[in-house]
């Protein structure tokens, strides 16, 4: 699918809109026959002021098979992974994420896609949080959970 950018272009960094290209793509991997989108967060800042929401996962989707059950994602696309520090986040962000994981009672997952375009990565791996207990994300993890 084409991507699209629904406001303008220049109200984002490469990064940014890097990230949004790729959210974009891993929303499209969930069809809507199977997955409600129920949120999807914005990361929208003024300098350092953020809401608090924006700590959390990107994405919350729903199973229509099973009404009671949720998920949440947080997507990381990097154009390229050192592999002798394959890093995919911060250690705050781990916290945040498994806080919110605690918090809600709601498995997260982290989407990371590297190469390639944010559009198309050339390696994308869907991992639960609990198996990612660190900032690395080593290759072997990456490939068991490859899609």
């Amino acid at each position: 699918m084409k991507p699209a950018i629904t406001y303008p272009a220049h109200w984002l960094n490469e990064n940014e809109r890097k990230g949004y290209l790729f959210e974009q793509w891993v929303v499209n991997q969930f069809p809507d026959k199977d997955f409600l989108l129920r949120e999807w967060r914005s990361d929208k800042h003024i300098g350092k002021r953020a809401a608090d929401s924006g700590m959390n996962p990107d994405l919350i989707f729903q199973c229509r098979a099973a009404e009671n059950k949720f998920f949440a994602i947080e997507c990381k696309f990097k154009t390229t992974i050192n592999e002798r520090i394959p890093q995919w986040a911060e250690e705050y962000q781990i916290r945040n994420y498994k806080s919110f994981q605690d918090k809600y009672n709601m498995p997260v997952f982290i989407a990371l896609g590297i190469g390639g375009s944010a559009h198309q990565p050339q390696s994308f791996s869907l991992i639960s949080l609990s198996v990612l207990q660190t900032v690395m994300a080593p290759k072997a993890i990456r490939d068991k959970f490859k899609r």
